[in-house]
């Protein structure tokens, strides 16, 4: 129940934001307007991620709700449009409802490969677009990109500890990853390999599964059997027919199952993904719910300075291409932070639910809502 009220509540405020977002952009003539304030919606309303669309979705038009529908005196409209979990047709959806409908602001998109398509069109047309899921992390490092906003974490941080977290508390030392092939399925694959490799694991083979996939037999029948695991990235109602099939083939319990990937309560009673002896280790579960919740309160950080010398926790040695290979690395406690805090990459943050890898060249300001800017 608290894993999706939090998911709900998560959007609602995202949608608050992006109307917070007109005044940053457009300065307060956009409200003074009688016209409506248009909101564009592209999510996946159709195929395997239909589900989490429509959470989305939900999401949004409760938080209008709450809002009465207006805002600064000015009634809101949603416009909504299905982008099928295709990016061709993402972009279709974003041309129409900016060029046809006229919104002035984008938000919604849940699948990496459709934002990939629409942030940049986007970016070009001047309209903000802010992002309801994970999406292409190379979009959040440019800086050619300033219509675009993060409001959620990338494939790479929920990975990028987890690597190191599976080779040591595992003791998994050879594994295969298996994965769907767009952003996101990349993304996690290459955090969650850098820290299992430093930390002295092997990936001994990767598999892309295509995104239309229907049957998952010929992909299995691929793992390296010799594997003591597999790192798997599916979503929606990819993990249902994954791990049907994975057992199917004979390989549950012949090796340690991690990765990330929604299992459903249905899905546990049909495959027995929790069945006692069977070792799976999933990062994230999604509970479904709908409710109405309280107003999200914004903590306020006192102002601490540019130096986050007093947040300085360690360091330990990471792999930056941009640097020729492992350099050591500060390590920031990201409880410690407070606003005003400036941190130069390389460096890295820890918080008890993520790892957040500042890459050399950037830089990351701490605001005063305890969120991180990065410039």
């Amino acid at each position: 129940m608290d894993s999706r009220r939090g998911f709900v509540m998560w959007n609602k405020t995202v949608v608050a934001i992006a109307v917070s977002a007109l005044f940053v952009l457009y300065g307060s003539s956009i409200l003074a307007q009688e016209k409506p304030i248009k909101i564009g919606i592209i999510t996946s309303l159709t195929g395997p991620a239909a589900q989490a669309g429509i959470d989305v979705l939900n999401s949004i038009k409760m938080c209008i709700d709450e809002a009465k529908e207006v805002v600064a005196g000015r009634p809101i409209k949603l416009i909504i449009e299905d982008d099928g979990a295709k990016p061709p047709m993402g972009l279709a959806k974003a041309r129409k409802l900016i060029l046809e409908d006229g919104v002035h602001v984008l938000t919604g998109v849940l699948l990496g490969s459709v934002n990939g398509a629409v942030a940049p069109y986007a970016n070009k047309q001047k309209v903000p677009l802010l992002t309801m899921a994970s999406s292409p992390t190379s979009i959040t490092y440019k800086k050619d990109m300033p219509y675009f906003f993060r409001m959620v974490p990338s494939g790479t941080q929920p990975t990028h500890p987890f690597g190191d977290w599976v080779y040591r508390k595992l003791g998994i030392r050879e594994i295969v990853t298996l994965a769907l092939d767009y952003t996101y399925g990349h993304d996690s694959v290459s955090s969650f390999q850098r820290t299992f490799e430093e930390a002295g694991g092997k990936v001994i083979q990767k598999i892309w599964i295509p995104m239309d996939v229907i049957d998952f037999a010929p992909y299995v029948s691929q793992i390296n059997r010799g594997a003591d695991g597999i790192f798997v990235v599916v979503t929606g109602s990819y993990a249902l027919r994954f791990a049907k099939q994975f057992q199917e083939a004979g390989l549950k319990g012949k090796m340690k199952v991690v990765g990330v990937a929604p299992i459903t309560g249905t899905h546990q009673r049909i495959y027995a993904v929790k069945e006692p002896g069977q070792y799976i280790e999933f990062v994230h579960w999604r509970v479904q719910a709908i409710g109405n919740t309280p107003k999200p309160e914004m903590k306020e950080l006192p102002f601490g300075g540019e130096s986050p010398s007093f947040a300085l926790k360690g360091s330990r040695s990471a792999y930056f291409k941009e640097l020729g290979g492992f350099v050591d690395t500060p390590v920031y406690d990201g409880t410690k932070l407070t606003y005003g805090n400036k941190i130069n990459g390389p460096a890295i943050i820890e918080e008890p639910t993520t790892t957040i890898v500042i890459f050399p060249g950037a830089k990351i300001t701490v605001s005063r809502w305890a969120s991180y800017i990065m410039d």
